[in-house]
């Protein structure tokens, strides 16, 4: 996942709240939203397995689960009407 680049080269048990929280924020900050909701997605999973492996003992995501701010739904509509044509209408 290249968007936590700045945390690649430490190990997990390594990485705290903050550190996650710092590179997400920073995702947010440059309106990429949905890439810092991704990044936490990867994120969760990732401790997830490594929780389970023994290779850590918690999940930083969960503190930025608890102070991310709330995802906005914009509803967008399939089709705009400028580009729908009459069923009987040719070219």
């Amino acid at each position: 996942m290249g968007s936590l680049k700045p945390l690649h080269s430490r190990p997990l048990h390594e990485i705290k709240a903050p550190d996650v929280l710092k590179v997400l924020r920073g995702l947010e900050a440059n309106n990429m939203r949905e890439a810092a909701h991704r990044a936490a997605q990867w994120t969760a999973a990732v401790y997830r397995f490594a929780i389970q492996s023994g290779y850590c003992t918690t999940n930083p995501r969960l503190i930025y689960a608890a102070r991310s701010s709330p995802r906005l739904s914009r509803v967008t509509p399939a089709l705009s009407t400028s580009n729908v044509r009459a069923p009987h209408a040719r070219d």
